[in-house]
Protein backbone atom coordinates (compact mmCIF):
# COMPACT_ATOMS: atom_id res chain seq x y z
CA UNK A 1 0.00 0.00 0.00
CA UNK A 2 1.54 3.56 -0.84
CA UNK A 3 2.44 5.37 2.53
CA UNK A 4 4.10 8.59 3.31
CA UNK A 5 2.53 9.36 6.85
CA UNK A 6 2.51 7.13 10.02
CA UNK A 7 0.46 7.33 12.58
CA UNK A 8 0.09 5.30 15.89
CA UNK A 9 -2.95 3.17 16.43
CA UNK A 10 -3.84 0.98 19.13
CA UNK A 11 -0.33 -0.65 18.99
CA UNK A 12 0.62 -0.47 15.44
CA UNK A 13 1.65 2.10 13.25
CA UNK A 14 -1.43 2.89 10.72
CA UNK A 15 0.08 3.79 7.10
CA UNK A 16 -2.16 6.34 5.36
CA UNK A 17 -2.58 7.57 1.51
CA UNK A 18 -0.23 10.67 0.78
CA UNK A 19 -2.78 13.35 1.59
CA UNK A 20 -4.49 14.79 -1.83
CA UNK A 21 -2.93 18.32 -3.49
CA UNK A 22 -5.31 21.15 -1.48
CA UNK A 23 -6.67 24.09 -3.80
CA UNK A 24 -5.26 26.63 -3.93
CA UNK A 25 -1.91 25.81 -3.41
CA UNK A 26 0.38 26.83 -1.13
CA UNK A 27 3.89 28.64 -2.64
CA UNK A 28 5.75 26.25 -0.67
CA UNK A 29 4.21 23.26 -2.46
CA UNK A 30 4.98 24.40 -5.66
CA UNK A 31 8.46 24.73 -4.69
CA UNK A 32 8.59 21.01 -3.48
CA UNK A 33 7.64 20.83 -6.93
CA UNK A 34 10.05 22.60 -8.26
CA UNK A 35 12.75 20.92 -6.16
CA UNK A 36 11.60 18.03 -7.92
CA UNK A 37 11.60 19.17 -11.55
CA UNK A 38 15.38 19.78 -11.12
CA UNK A 39 15.72 16.18 -11.14
CA UNK A 40 14.48 15.74 -13.91
CA UNK A 41 16.92 18.32 -15.72
CA UNK A 42 18.09 16.07 -19.05
CA UNK A 43 20.48 16.95 -21.66
CA UNK A 44 19.46 17.11 -24.78
CA UNK A 45 20.05 14.05 -27.21
CA UNK A 46 19.75 15.02 -30.47
CA UNK A 47 21.84 17.92 -30.04
CA UNK A 48 25.15 17.85 -27.59
CA UNK A 49 25.72 21.47 -27.91
CA UNK A 50 22.15 22.47 -27.20
CA UNK A 51 20.66 23.76 -23.39
CA UNK A 52 19.67 21.28 -21.61
CA UNK A 53 16.12 20.62 -20.65
CA UNK A 54 12.65 19.33 -18.66
CA UNK A 55 10.48 16.71 -20.82
CA UNK A 56 6.92 18.52 -20.83
CA UNK A 57 6.14 15.37 -19.33
CA UNK A 58 7.83 15.54 -15.78
CA UNK A 59 4.88 15.59 -13.22
CA UNK A 60 3.72 19.16 -11.81
CA UNK A 61 5.62 20.51 -14.89
CA UNK A 62 2.11 22.80 -15.81
CA UNK A 63 2.10 23.75 -12.42
CA UNK A 64 5.00 25.44 -11.90
CA UNK A 65 6.61 26.40 -14.84
CA UNK A 66 5.26 28.83 -17.69
CA UNK A 67 6.89 28.51 -21.15
CA UNK A 68 10.07 26.96 -21.26
CA UNK A 69 12.86 26.85 -18.23
CA UNK A 70 16.25 27.90 -18.91
CA UNK A 71 18.42 24.74 -17.30
CA UNK A 72 22.13 24.16 -16.79
CA UNK A 73 24.07 21.09 -16.42
CA UNK A 74 27.35 21.81 -15.10
CA UNK A 75 30.67 20.67 -13.02
CA UNK A 76 32.81 17.76 -13.82
CA UNK A 77 30.54 14.97 -15.06
CA UNK A 78 27.84 17.07 -15.18
CA UNK A 79 26.56 17.09 -11.29
CA UNK A 80 25.77 20.40 -10.98
CA UNK A 81 21.87 21.13 -11.66
CA UNK A 82 19.65 24.47 -11.88
CA UNK A 83 16.93 26.20 -13.82
CA UNK A 84 15.36 29.23 -14.14
CA UNK A 85 11.64 29.35 -15.09
CA UNK A 86 8.66 32.03 -15.07
CA UNK A 87 5.81 30.54 -12.62
CA UNK A 88 1.76 31.15 -13.07
CA UNK A 89 1.55 33.01 -10.04
CA UNK A 90 3.74 36.13 -12.06
CA UNK A 91 7.18 34.91 -9.79
CA UNK A 92 10.65 33.70 -11.15
CA UNK A 93 11.62 30.20 -9.56
CA UNK A 94 15.38 29.33 -9.42
CA UNK A 95 15.13 25.62 -8.55
CA UNK A 96 19.18 23.37 -8.15
CA UNK A 97 18.93 19.85 -7.99
CA UNK A 98 20.36 18.38 -4.94
CA UNK A 99 22.99 15.19 -4.89
CA UNK A 100 22.23 12.61 -7.52
CA UNK A 101 21.03 9.85 -6.52
CA UNK A 102 22.58 6.47 -6.73
CA UNK A 103 20.38 4.77 -9.32
CA UNK A 104 18.95 6.37 -12.23
CA UNK A 105 22.43 7.73 -12.74
CA UNK A 106 26.08 7.53 -13.98
CA UNK A 107 27.89 5.68 -11.38
CA UNK A 108 30.90 8.39 -11.47
CA UNK A 109 28.84 11.10 -12.05
CA UNK A 110 27.23 9.97 -8.49
CA UNK A 111 30.72 9.35 -7.05
CA UNK A 112 31.77 13.22 -7.98
CA UNK A 113 28.55 14.33 -6.66
CA UNK A 114 29.31 12.85 -3.18
CA UNK A 115 32.84 13.74 -2.79
CA UNK A 116 31.69 17.18 -4.00
CA UNK A 117 29.16 17.02 -0.28
CA UNK A 118 31.69 16.02 1.52
CA UNK A 119 34.14 18.55 0.67
CA UNK A 120 33.57 20.46 3.99
CA UNK A 121 36.07 22.96 4.47
CA UNK A 122 35.04 26.77 4.70
CA UNK A 123 35.88 29.12 1.98
CA UNK A 124 35.38 32.61 1.88
CA UNK A 125 32.26 33.98 0.23
CA UNK A 126 31.95 37.34 -2.06
CA UNK A 127 28.99 38.97 -3.10
CA UNK A 128 29.71 42.18 -5.05
CA UNK A 129 33.17 42.26 -3.76
CA UNK A 130 32.20 42.37 -0.49
CA UNK A 131 33.81 39.90 2.19
CA UNK A 132 30.56 37.40 2.98
CA UNK A 133 31.56 34.78 5.82
CA UNK A 134 32.47 31.75 5.05
CA UNK A 135 30.61 28.28 3.65
CA UNK A 136 30.88 24.82 2.71
CA UNK A 137 33.63 24.63 -0.53
CA UNK A 138 31.75 22.00 -2.30
CA UNK A 139 28.46 23.92 -2.30
CA UNK A 140 30.18 27.08 -2.83
CA UNK A 141 31.55 25.28 -5.81
CA UNK A 142 28.56 24.41 -7.41
CA UNK A 143 27.17 27.26 -7.26
CA UNK A 144 29.26 29.20 -8.84
CA UNK A 145 29.39 26.64 -11.47
CA UNK A 146 25.98 27.68 -12.10
CA UNK A 147 26.06 30.94 -11.22
CA UNK A 148 28.63 32.47 -13.45
CA UNK A 149 29.20 32.49 -17.23
CA UNK A 150 31.42 30.15 -18.98
CA UNK A 151 33.37 30.48 -22.43
CA UNK A 152 33.20 27.49 -24.74
CA UNK A 153 36.02 25.53 -26.71
CA UNK A 154 34.60 26.75 -29.73
CA UNK A 155 32.78 29.26 -31.84
CA UNK A 156 29.31 28.12 -32.82
CA UNK A 157 28.77 26.16 -36.22
CA UNK A 158 25.99 26.48 -38.84
CA UNK A 159 25.44 22.88 -37.30
CA UNK A 160 24.57 24.00 -34.09
CA UNK A 161 21.38 25.85 -34.54
CA UNK A 162 19.74 24.69 -31.23
CA UNK A 163 22.70 25.82 -29.20
CA UNK A 164 21.49 26.80 -25.42
CA UNK A 165 20.00 30.15 -24.37
CA UNK A 166 22.02 32.89 -23.45
CA UNK A 167 24.84 31.48 -25.40
CA UNK A 168 26.95 33.87 -27.70
CA UNK A 169 30.03 34.13 -30.16
CA UNK A 170 32.78 36.16 -28.94
CA UNK A 171 36.19 37.35 -30.26
CA UNK A 172 39.39 36.61 -27.99
CA UNK A 173 42.21 38.20 -30.48
CA UNK A 174 42.39 36.14 -33.43
CA UNK A 175 40.09 33.03 -31.45
CA UNK A 176 36.48 32.35 -31.28
CA UNK A 177 35.01 31.18 -28.53
CA UNK A 178 31.47 30.76 -27.12
CA UNK A 179 29.98 31.90 -24.25
CA UNK A 180 27.59 30.05 -22.31
CA UNK A 181 25.53 32.54 -19.90
CA UNK A 182 24.61 31.00 -16.25
CA UNK A 183 22.36 31.69 -13.78
CA UNK A 184 23.14 35.51 -13.56
CA UNK A 185 22.89 36.10 -17.04
CA UNK A 186 19.26 33.94 -17.30
CA UNK A 187 18.15 36.17 -14.61
CA UNK A 188 19.56 39.69 -16.12
CA UNK A 189 19.59 38.87 -20.01
CA UNK A 190 17.13 36.47 -20.15
CA UNK A 191 13.93 37.79 -21.26
CA UNK A 192 12.06 38.52 -18.11
CA UNK A 193 9.82 41.43 -17.43
CA UNK A 194 10.77 42.36 -14.12
CA UNK A 195 8.17 44.99 -14.25
CA UNK A 196 5.22 42.63 -14.22
CA UNK A 197 7.33 40.26 -11.39
CA UNK A 198 6.42 39.94 -7.63
CA UNK A 199 9.77 38.63 -6.37
CA UNK A 200 12.44 35.41 -6.85
CA UNK A 201 11.90 32.21 -5.29
CA UNK A 202 14.77 30.17 -5.04
CA UNK A 203 14.31 26.27 -3.97
CA UNK A 204 16.22 22.89 -3.65
CA UNK A 205 16.52 19.62 -1.91
CA UNK A 206 19.24 18.51 -0.27
CA UNK A 207 22.24 19.71 -1.89
CA UNK A 208 20.06 21.72 -4.03
CA UNK A 209 18.31 23.17 -0.96
CA UNK A 210 22.19 24.33 0.29
CA UNK A 211 22.84 26.13 -2.87
CA UNK A 212 19.51 28.57 -1.78
CA UNK A 213 21.12 30.32 0.81
CA UNK A 214 24.07 30.83 -1.57
CA UNK A 215 22.34 32.08 -4.65
CA UNK A 216 20.51 34.22 -2.89
CA UNK A 217 23.06 36.06 -1.07
CA UNK A 218 24.04 36.62 -5.15
CA UNK A 219 20.63 37.53 -6.46
CA UNK A 220 20.16 40.36 -3.46
CA UNK A 221 23.82 41.40 -4.52
CA UNK A 222 22.68 41.97 -7.90
CA UNK A 223 22.07 45.86 -8.53
CA UNK A 224 19.03 45.25 -10.96
CA UNK A 225 17.30 42.84 -8.96
CA UNK A 226 18.21 45.03 -5.67
CA UNK A 227 14.28 46.15 -5.52
CA UNK A 228 12.85 42.36 -6.24
CA UNK A 229 11.67 41.01 -3.50
CA UNK A 230 13.74 37.00 -3.19
CA UNK A 231 12.53 34.16 -0.46
CA UNK A 232 13.96 30.91 0.22
CA UNK A 233 12.08 27.82 0.63
CA UNK A 234 14.24 24.47 1.17
CA UNK A 235 14.19 21.10 1.57
CA UNK A 236 16.61 18.88 3.89
CA UNK A 237 19.17 21.35 3.36
CA UNK A 238 22.65 20.50 5.50
CA UNK A 239 24.87 22.84 7.25
CA UNK A 240 26.03 25.46 4.79
CA UNK A 241 27.47 28.78 6.04
CA UNK A 242 28.95 30.21 9.16
CA UNK A 243 27.80 32.78 11.61
CA UNK A 244 29.69 35.88 9.28
CA UNK A 245 27.47 34.80 6.10
CA UNK A 246 24.51 34.63 8.33
CA UNK A 247 24.82 38.14 9.71
CA UNK A 248 25.48 39.02 6.37
CA UNK A 249 22.36 37.17 5.45
CA UNK A 250 20.65 38.68 7.78
CA UNK A 251 21.18 42.54 6.78
CA UNK A 252 20.40 42.27 3.61
CA UNK A 253 16.81 41.02 4.70
CA UNK A 254 17.01 37.34 3.82
CA UNK A 255 16.71 35.70 7.23
CA UNK A 256 13.37 36.78 7.52
CA UNK A 257 12.46 35.89 3.88
CA UNK A 258 14.11 32.13 4.75
CA UNK A 259 12.33 28.87 5.78
CA UNK A 260 13.93 24.80 5.35
CA UNK A 261 11.28 22.16 5.87
CA UNK A 262 13.29 19.00 7.87
CA UNK A 263 12.17 15.35 7.86
CA UNK A 264 12.46 13.74 10.97
CA UNK A 265 14.72 10.45 10.81
CA UNK A 266 16.98 12.25 7.97
CA UNK A 267 20.24 12.45 8.36
CA UNK A 268 21.56 15.47 5.92
CA UNK A 269 19.87 18.33 7.89
CA UNK A 270 22.59 17.07 10.68
CA UNK A 271 26.21 17.56 8.44
CA UNK A 272 28.00 18.25 8.09
CA UNK A 273 28.22 20.15 11.72
CA UNK A 274 27.14 16.87 13.53
CA UNK A 275 27.47 12.56 13.24
CA UNK A 276 29.65 12.34 10.01
CA UNK A 277 32.21 14.90 10.10
CA UNK A 278 33.04 14.99 14.00
CA UNK A 279 35.25 11.56 13.92
CA UNK A 280 36.75 13.02 10.61
CA UNK A 281 37.51 16.18 12.52
CA UNK A 282 38.88 14.51 15.33
CA UNK A 283 41.38 12.41 13.67
CA UNK A 284 42.54 15.67 11.65
CA UNK A 285 42.78 17.32 14.68
CA UNK A 286 45.12 14.41 16.65
CA UNK A 287 47.38 14.47 13.36
CA UNK A 288 50.60 15.00 14.22
CA UNK A 289 51.20 16.82 10.55
CA UNK A 290 48.60 19.20 11.56
CA UNK A 291 49.08 22.89 11.98
CA UNK A 292 47.34 25.12 13.80
CA UNK A 293 45.84 26.91 10.93
CA UNK A 294 44.67 23.71 9.46
CA UNK A 295 43.29 22.60 12.73
CA UNK A 296 41.46 26.14 13.20
CA UNK A 297 39.83 25.24 9.57
CA UNK A 298 38.57 21.57 10.50
CA UNK A 299 36.93 23.20 13.86
CA UNK A 300 34.84 25.48 11.45
CA UNK A 301 31.80 25.63 13.19
CA UNK A 302 28.98 25.91 10.21
CA UNK A 303 25.16 27.45 11.25
CA UNK A 304 22.10 26.96 10.10
CA UNK A 305 19.81 29.60 8.23
CA UNK A 306 16.35 30.61 8.41
CA UNK A 307 13.09 29.45 10.11
CA UNK A 308 12.92 25.49 10.55
CA UNK A 309 10.15 23.51 10.13
CA UNK A 310 10.22 19.99 11.33
CA UNK A 311 7.97 17.41 9.54
CA UNK A 312 6.98 14.51 12.03
CA UNK A 313 5.98 10.69 10.80
CA UNK A 314 2.61 12.14 10.64
CA UNK A 315 3.07 14.64 8.63
CA UNK A 316 2.35 17.24 10.87
CA UNK A 317 4.96 20.64 10.45
CA UNK A 318 6.28 21.69 13.73
CA UNK A 319 7.93 25.02 14.49
CA UNK A 320 10.67 26.57 17.49
CA UNK A 321 13.77 24.87 19.30
CA UNK A 322 11.65 22.10 20.78
CA UNK A 323 11.02 20.61 17.21
CA UNK A 324 15.06 20.87 16.18
CA UNK A 325 15.86 18.78 19.85
CA UNK A 326 13.31 16.37 19.02
CA UNK A 327 14.40 15.29 15.19
CA UNK A 328 18.29 15.38 16.60
CA UNK A 329 16.96 13.09 19.33
CA UNK A 330 15.04 10.72 16.76
CA UNK A 331 18.28 10.76 14.29
CA UNK A 332 19.98 9.62 17.19
CA UNK A 333 17.97 6.61 18.21
CA UNK A 334 17.72 5.52 14.98
CA UNK A 335 21.50 5.81 14.32
CA UNK A 336 22.36 3.70 17.30
CA UNK A 337 19.75 1.01 16.10
CA UNK A 338 20.75 1.06 12.82
CA UNK A 339 17.92 2.02 11.16
CA UNK A 340 19.77 3.03 7.71
CA UNK A 341 16.37 2.10 5.72
CA UNK A 342 14.69 4.67 7.35
CA UNK A 343 16.83 7.13 7.68
CA UNK A 344 17.43 7.16 3.78
CA UNK A 345 14.11 6.74 2.98
CA UNK A 346 13.34 9.93 5.49
CA UNK A 347 15.33 11.76 2.88
CA UNK A 348 13.39 11.37 -0.14
CA UNK A 349 11.45 14.24 -1.64
CA UNK A 350 8.61 12.82 -3.09
CA UNK A 351 6.99 9.51 -2.47
CA UNK A 352 8.87 6.19 -3.59
CA UNK A 353 6.59 3.15 -3.67
CA UNK A 354 9.26 0.60 -3.80
CA UNK A 355 10.87 1.95 -0.43
CA UNK A 356 10.88 0.00 2.45
CA UNK A 357 9.94 2.96 5.24
CA UNK A 358 7.20 5.84 4.29
CA UNK A 359 8.56 8.28 2.06
CA UNK A 360 7.43 11.38 0.56
CA UNK A 361 7.09 13.42 3.70
CA UNK A 362 8.37 16.41 2.36
CA UNK A 363 6.19 17.18 -0.59
CA UNK A 364 3.61 15.86 1.23
CA UNK A 365 3.48 17.57 4.38
CA UNK A 366 3.88 20.73 2.47
CA UNK A 367 1.05 20.25 0.38
CA UNK A 368 -1.47 19.71 3.14
CA UNK A 369 -3.75 22.46 3.68
CA UNK A 370 -2.46 22.17 7.46
CA UNK A 371 0.80 23.69 6.55
CA UNK A 372 1.99 26.88 7.89
CA UNK A 373 1.74 29.80 5.90
CA UNK A 374 4.87 30.59 3.76
CA UNK A 375 6.92 33.66 4.82
CA UNK A 376 5.68 36.43 2.51
CA UNK A 377 7.43 38.04 -0.18
CA UNK A 378 8.31 42.08 0.14
CA UNK A 379 6.96 44.70 2.53
CA UNK A 380 3.90 42.47 3.59
CA UNK A 381 6.59 40.43 5.43
CA UNK A 382 8.95 43.71 6.32
CA UNK A 383 11.78 42.03 4.13
CA UNK A 384 14.06 44.82 3.11
CA UNK A 385 15.29 44.84 -0.44
CA UNK A 386 18.64 46.18 -1.27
Amino acid sequence: MPRACVRPGRGIHRYLLPVLMPTPVSTDCLLAFASELAYRIEPNPDHPRAAPHIPRSAPHYDDVIVGEPTCFLRGEDKIDAAFVAEMPDDTVVVSFRGTLPPFGAPFWSWVEDWLEDFDIDPVPWTVAGQPYGRVEHGFDRAVLELWNDIQGVGPLTTDDSAFAEGEEELTLGDERRTLRGGIRHALLHGGIDWSTKTGILVTGHSKGAAATYLAASLIRGEPDLADVPVRVACFASPYTCDAAFLQAYTEAGLEDATVRYQNVDDLVPFVPNYLISLPLRLARWLDPTSTASTKATWTWRYVTIGHLRVITRACDIREGTGAYWRALLRIVVDLLTLQVGRIADAHSLVYDPDASHPTGRYTTAVCRASAPEPVRLGAEAGVVSR
